[in-house]
């Protein structure tokens, strides 16, 4: 008896110990929780989401959704995110259900890289989009479309999404991202293809406006080497974050009042309205930098490295700094250097600048965007060559499949380019020269939006839908 009440005591020590240690685990979970709830509201800490309800920022496919998650976090108050995909939705936390919009073409898991999955459902789809968009707009009197180039629902609803925009009268504008060199040749057809529609809408013919400016190029292999520390989670963190920070310094500070220069509304507006191309970065400036530490900085800062800056037709700059520095007489040579390090840099144009307080600085920081470029003819044969490597990799694996066995890795592909009137076929023969085109001539100001031309007709919009004044 004496030694089985000595069992049933132990018994008994254990299972107090056992729901004492549960207790402790479910505690650190929660505060653990709580930590993480609290290092992500911080991003949003100070931030005057006011200065930002004229922007609608509209995230499509994987890519887009992530940027468009992360303008949110920073303080934008019109956010949308558009998939084809619920499991790319479902990962977008600080978006509310209500903004999020799927596309069921596939039953909710995605194209698989195809943008033609969406293409080819556009008049299912059309109203829904138009519907949903002038749902969520409010008071937005421009939209911001994010896409990444290559990918299947991003790159097929681009042009769309530009369209639908600009049925609902609004302005707009695009951040497109371009595929890391590793990615897979279709990757690469879609983007060069994507590119190709949509830079139809960016250039000016001297009478009318670009249809869709600022086109804002981001090219992930630059951004995936420059901001490379930790894992790949926070790497791409790190790369919206810095897309994200650099629209904030234009559009919150153009709203500000100034201890200098300033870059108001109506200057944004026309370095935003140039057509071509948009290079946009950022850099820090130190006080110990040279005028030529800070040249080198500013022509190093773009998330494309190819661009020939001398072709743009207007640059914005926005310095910012705390207060004790922007006080500081030593500043403001500093300021002049980042100055006069721009027209060194153009070839002539207009040129938009303001100077900020911002306490969070170590020093200073520069907040850059070119807008008026001719896409980079490097960039694009950088790509296509990549293109024709990989097509001829796909051949070589054909080729090395035994006798009695037959394989196609590459039917996609190789339907792409055998075709002479396909987009793949045309891309190879016309690197070279497909957008080595003036980006922009004088044009009068227009009353009206400029229109969006895309592979098919306008669709009536649903009945519901009311444009909005501007």
């Amino acid at each position: 008896m004496l030694l089985l009440k000595i069992y049933l005591d132990l018994a008994v020590i254990t299972l107090v110990i056992l729901a004492f240690l549960l207790v402790i685990e479910l505690l650190f979970d929660i505060i653990n929780k709580k930590i993480k709830q609290m290092e992500e509201s911080m991003v949003t800490i100070n931030i005057d989401s006011s200065l930002n309800e004229d922007v609608f920022i509209i995230g499509a496919g994987e890519a887009g959704g992530r940027i468009a998650q992360e303008f949110k976090s920073q303080g934008f108050a019109n956010v949308v995110a558009i998939n084809s995909s619920k499991t790319d939705l479902d990962a977008l936390s600080f978006i509310t259900e209500e903004n999020k919009l799927l596309i069921p073409v596939t039953n909710g898991t995605g194209t698989g890289k195809n943008p033609g999955v969406i293409r080819s459902a556009i008049d299912d789809f059309y109203g829904d989009v138009t519907s949903f968009l002038n749902k969520h707009r409010n008071n937005s009197t421009s939209a911001m479309v994010i896409v990444g180039g290559g990918g299947g629902t991003g790159g097929g609803l681009g042009i769309v999404l530009a369209q639908v925009v600009s049925e609902l009268e609004l302005k707009v504008g695009m951040i497109f991202t371009l595929p890391v060199n590793n990615e897979s040749t279709l990757v690469f057809v879609n983007a060069i293809d994507n590119l190709k529609e949509i830079y139809a809408n960016v250039t000016r013919d001297g009478t009318t406006e670009a249809a869709i400016s600022p086109f804002i190029v981001v090219d992930n292999n630059v951004m995936r080497k420059r901001y490379n520390e930790g894992g790949i989670a926070e790497v791409w963190k790190h790369v919206n974050e810095a897309i994200v920070r650099v629209m904030r310094g234009f559009t919150e500070n153009s709203k500000r009042p100034s201890k200098g220069d300033t870059l108001d509304g109506a200057e944004l507006k026309r370095l935003f309205k140039k057509g071509g191309s948009c290079a946009v970065g950022s850099a820090d400036i130190l006080e110990t930098d040279s005028a030529e530490d800070v040249l080198s900085k500013i022509k190093n800062s773009f998330f494309v490295e190819e661009f020939d800056l001398t072709t743009a037709t207007a640059c914005g700059i926005i310095v910012v700094g705390s207060l004790s520095t922007l006080s500081n007489p030593a500043s403001r040579k500093t300021i002049d250097s980042v100055y006069d390090a721009i027209p060194k840099i153009m070839g002539g144009g207009d040129i938009f600048r303001g100077v900020y307080d911002q306490e969070d600085v170590e020093y200073l920081r520069v907040y850059l965007m070119f807008n008026g470029l001719v896409f980079p003819d490097a960039k694009l044969s950088e790509m296509t060559k990549g293109i024709r490597d990989g097509y001829n990799k796909l051949k070589s694996q054909e080729n090395r499949i035994g006798d009695g066995v037959h394989i196609s890795f590459g039917s996609d592909v190789a339907n792409a380019f055998s075709d002479s009137s396909s987009a793949g076929g045309k891309i190879v023969r016309n690197a070279g020269s497909m957008f080595n085109r003036p980006a922009s001539s004088p044009n009068p100001p227009s009353q009206n939006l400029p229109k969006i031309n895309i592979i098919r007709e306008p669709k009536e919009s649903s009945p519901d839908v009311k444009r909005k004044e501007r």
